[in-house]
C-alpha cells in the first residue's frame, strides 16, 4: 500500500510539474502544429493514378499449336514468373518506350526538372575538366525521372498488379501510368514475336542446310545402288532369294534323277544281257529266237532218222550254229548299248548336279553379298528418310510459326496481359496528407514540450539547490 501511495504520488508530481510548465508545452504544441500546417500547404502537391493490371502465366489460347515459348506450370516458376513481369514493368527499356512513345522529353513537366538544374550545370561547364563532359540522352532523363514516379505493387491472392505514377499534374499522372502499361503489353507481344521471328529466321536456315544434306545423301544412294545393282531393298532381295531357292529345288531332283540314274546303271552292270527288258522285248531277238528254235526242232527230229556225219545233219548242224551264234551276238549288243545308254544318262545327271551345285555357290555368294550391300544401301535409306521426316518436321513448324507471326496485329488479344482498369486522373492529392501532418504536428509538439518542461524543472531544481 505504501508503495501504491509512492506511485500515485510520483504521477502527482509528473502532473505538478507539467501544469507548471504548461506555458512551454502550449508554445511546443503551437509551434510543431504551425510548422506542420504550413509544410502542409506550402509542399507541392502529387497525385497517384493507378492502371489495374492481369497477368496471366498462359496467353489466350489462339492457335491450335505450342508456341516458341512455352509455360512451366511448376508451383516452383510461379514466383519467378511473376517477378520477372514486375521487374519488366519497372524496366529501362519500359520506361524509354514510354517516354518516346509520350514524347516526355519534350513536356513541360520533364523539361521543368531540367531547368531547375541548368543553372548549376551551366556553372559547373564553365570549370575547367580534364575530361570531355558527354551530354545525356533526354529520352535517358525522361525514362529515369518516369522510373523514380513510378510504383509496381502486386495484389495479394490474385494475378492483379497496381501500376502507379506520382506526378503534381493528374492529367500527366494518369498518362504516364496508362502509357507505362501500354509499353508493357506491346514489349510483351513484341518480344514473344521477336523470339518468333528469331526461330523461324532459324528454321530457315535449318531447313537449307537440311535439304542439301538430303540431296548429297539421295545422290550418294542412287550411285550406290547403280554400281551394286540394287534399285531396291525388297525387289533386290526378292529377286536373288528366289533365284537361289529355284536353283536348291532344281538341284534336289537333279540329285533325285541322279540317284535313279546311278541305280539303274548298276543294276545293269549286276543283270545278265539276256535278262535284260530291253534284250527280251526286242523284235530282232525274237525273230531270232524263233530263227534258232526253228533250226533246232528240225536237227531234232532228223537226228533219229539220220546220222550225225550225214552232210544233210552237217549243213543243219552249222545252221543251228550259226543262229545261235548270232543271238548271242545281238544280245550282247543289244544289252551293250542298254549299258552304254544308262551309263550315259548316269553322266549326264552326275554333270546336272554338279553343274547346278556350282550355281547354288554362286547364287549364295551373290545373296551374301546383296546382303553385305544392302545393309550399307538400307543406312544410307534410313539416312535419307530420317531427314527427311526431320525436314517435314521443320517445314511444319516453320509454317506454324509464320501462322504465329502474323497474329502481330491482334495485338492485346494475343497477349497474356489485360488492362482491367485504366488509370484516370485523381480528384484529390494522396500527398501532402494535411490531416496526418497535422496529427503528427500535435504528437511531436507535445512531445517536445512536455520533454522540454522536464528539462526546465530539472534545471530550476538544481539551480535552487543549496549544494
Amino acid at each position: 500500500m505504501g508503495e501504491e501511495a509512492l506511485g500515485g504520488k510520483h504521477l502527482l508530481e509528473y502532473w505538478a510539474v507539467v501544469r507548471r510548465r504548461r506555458h512551454v508545452v502550449y508554445l511546443a504544441v503551437a509551434a510543431a502544429t504551425l510548422l506542420a500546417l504550413v509544410g502542409s500547404f506550402l509542399a507541392t502537391p502529387l497525385y497517384r493514378a493507378t492502371v489495374t493490371l492481369e497477368i496471366e502465366r498462359q496467353n489466350p489460347e489462339i492457335l491450335t499449336f505450342r508456341d516458341v515459348k512455352s509455360v512451366d506450370y511448376a508451383w516452383s516458376a510461379y514466383t519467378d514468373f511473376y517477378q520477372t513481369q514486375y521487374r519488366i514493368l519497372a524496366s529501362d527499356a519500359v520506361a524509354r518506350r514510354t517516354a518516346e512513345r509520350l514524347g516526355l522529353p519534350n513536356h513541360p513537366a520533364f523539361a521543368a526538372g531540367e531547368s531547375r538544374r541548368g543553372l548549376l550545370a551551366r556553372l559547373l561547364s564553365l570549370l575547367p575538366s580534364r575530361a570531355g563532359r558527354t551530354e545525356r540522352d533526354p529520352v535517358e532523363l525522361a525514362a529515369a525521372r518516369l522510373l523514380a514516379g513510378l510504383e509496381v505493387s502486386p495484389i495479394r491472392n490474385s494475378t492483379l498488379v497496381a501500376v502507379s505514377w506520382v506526378s503534381p499534374d493528374p492529367a500527366l499522372a494518369a498518362r504516364v501510368a496508362n502509357g507505362v502499361v501500354d509499353a508493357f503489353v506491346q514489349f510483351n507481344i513484341e518480344s514473344k514475336y521477336t523470339t518468333s521471328d528469331q526461330a523461324t529466321e532459324f528454321l530457315v536456315n535449318q531447313i537449307g542446310t537440311l535439304k542439301k544434306e538430303i540431296d548429297g545423301y539421295e545422290a550418294r544412294l542412287q550411285r550406290y545402288g547403280e554400281s551394286k545393282g540394287i534399285v531396291t531393298i525388297d525387289d533386290a532381295s526378292n529377286i536373288t532369294m528366289k533365284a537361289l531357292s529355284d536353283i536348291s529345288q532344281r538341284r534336289t531332283e537333279a540329285q533325285g534323277t541322279l540317284a535313279q540314274k546311278e541305280a539303274a546303271y548298276k543294276a545293269l552292270l549286276s543283270s545278265p544281257p539276256g535278262a535284260l527288258p530291253e534284250v527280251l522285248h526286242s523284235d530282232l531277238i525274237s525273230r531270232l529266237k524263233q530263227e534258232y528254235a526253228g533250226y533246232e526242232a528240225e536237227y531234232s527230229e532228223k537226228s533219229r532218222r539220220f546220222k550225225d556225219d550225214w552232210p544233210g545233219m552237217q549243213t543243219l548242224r552249222s545252221k543251228l550254229d550259226q543262229a545261235r551264234d548270232r543271238l548271242d551276238l545281238e544280245t550282247r549288243e543289244i544289252a551293250r548299248e542298254v549299258v552304254l545308254s544308262a551309263e550315259a544318262d548316269y553322266r549326264r545327271a552326275l554333270e546336272e548336279v554338279r553343274n547346278l551345285d556350282a550355281l547354288v555357290s554362286r547364287q549364295q555368294g551373290a545373296a551374301q553379298t546383296l546382303k553385305r550391300d544392302a545393309v550399307e544401301f538400307a543406312n544410307l535409306q534410313s539416312e535419307v528418310r530420317k531427314k527427311r521426316e526431320t525436314l517435314n518436321a521443320l517445314i511444319t513448324r516453320q509454317s506454324e510459326m509464320a501462322l504465329s507471326t502474323r497474329l502481330k496485329d491482334l495485338d492485346a488479344t494475343s497477349s497474356n496481359v489485360r488492362v482491367v482498369d485504366r488509370a484516370r486522373a485523381p480528384a484529390a492529392p494522396f500527398r501532402p496528407n494535411k490531416r496526418l501532418n497535422l496529427a503528427l504536428g500535435l504528437l511531436l509538439g507535445l512531445t517536445l514540450g512536455i520533454g522540454a518542461a522536464f528539462f526546465l524543472d530539472y534545471l530550476d531544481s538544481t539551480i535552487s539547490a543549496p549544494s
